[in-house]
């Protein structure tokens, strides 16, 4: 299986932590390529680096920080040349709607992505308008049940199985 995590940069940050656990840990025959929205933010891209050089993450994709139709564009470009089986979206945001219709273009039938910090409160209507967006171009949530906090618990390895067979 061919899959595409994507990322808004290289934060030094605990979203970027998550990749690189799930990437790292990947089950036996899941390819993994690393697609970077923002090529100015590079912070971990060292420890991406490492990843790739252990033959964890065959490859990394950079591109110039885009919105709306360009980074549609970009995106659609990227998985019509790598042809993913899925594609984990990291941060749940507005940007990343234009990131799964380009994906859903591009003829990608999975979607997932990590929904982590819960939204405040008076953005309610923001969020519930972003998911009902999300929900139209079929990408569905990771509901991983033990948490990001397993991370630093040593069940990285069980951690990653679940979010892969939930693809």
């Amino acid at each position: 299986m061919r899959v595409i995590h994507v990322l808004q940069g290289l934060h030094a940050a605990g979203i970027e932590h998550l990749a690189l656990q799930l990437i790292a840990h990947r089950p036996a025959g899941v390819h993994c390529t690393l697609l970077n929205l923002d090529r100015s933010v590079q912070q971990l891209r060292s420890a991406f680096e490492t990843q790739r050089a252990s033959a964890h993450l065959e490859n990394i994709v950079d591109c110039p920080a885009a919105d709306g139709f360009l980074l549609l564009w970009r995106c659609w470009r990227v998985f019509r040349r790598q042809q993913p089986d899925a594609v984990l979206l990291y941060p749940f945001s507005r940007p990343m709607l234009w990131v799964a219709l380009a994906a859903r273009l591009a003829g990608v039938r999975r979607l997932r992505v990590h929904v982590g910090n819960a939204a405040p409160r008076q953005r309610d209507q923001r969020m519930r308008w972003l998911g009902e967006k999300a929900h139209a171009f079929g990408v569905l949530g990771l509901v991983l049940e033990k948490g990001p906090a397993v991370l630093f618990g040593g069940a990285e390895l069980a951690f990653a199985q679940e979010a892969y067979n939930d693809l």
